[in-house]
């Protein structure tokens, strides 16, 4: 998998998670605030940790596989208990919840639209979609 395009994800899926977070303040409420940063911040850990994992999952020799496979399964039981345990016991919008936890879904089509090309098309052109220079 290519490293630059997991590295433009979860930079523009923090990015995007502040963006919409300070954004949030305009409708003056803690609970709308706090559900967005919550949300995101679920995004950008969930994000995070099915990259490791995953890069364990299929970089590993087979005993490995089978650790990383358990693992990767019990971060999907963490985050249904940590959701659960937002929505049962922190005071937020849930609705502003699932507006934070969705960056990382914004980002992945705007990635596909705008995000960096290609591995080969990079090093043969140079450019990104948008004409700039890659460094």
């Amino acid at each position: 998998m290519d490293e630059r395009l997991l590295d433009w994800v979860k930079t523009r899926t923090a990015a995007l998670g502040i963006v919409l977070t300070l954004g949030s303040l305009v409708f003056l409420r803690l609970d709308v605030t706090l559900g967005v940063a919550a949300g995101a911040l679920l995004a950008v850990g969930n994000l995070w940790a099915l990259v490791r994992v995953g890069r364990r999952m299929v970089a590993g020799p087979t005993k490995g596989r089978a650790a990383a496979t358990v693992t990767f399964f019990g971060k999907f039981l963490l985050l249904g208990v940590a959701v659960f345990a937002l929505i049962k016991f922190v005071p937020m919008d849930l609705v502003a919840l699932m507006v934070g936890f969705s960056t990382v879904v914004l980002v992945i089509v705007a990635g596909s639209l705008f995000g960096p090309p290609p591995a080969d098309e990079a090093d043969a052109s140079g450019e990104t979609p948008l004409g700039l220079k890659e460094r």
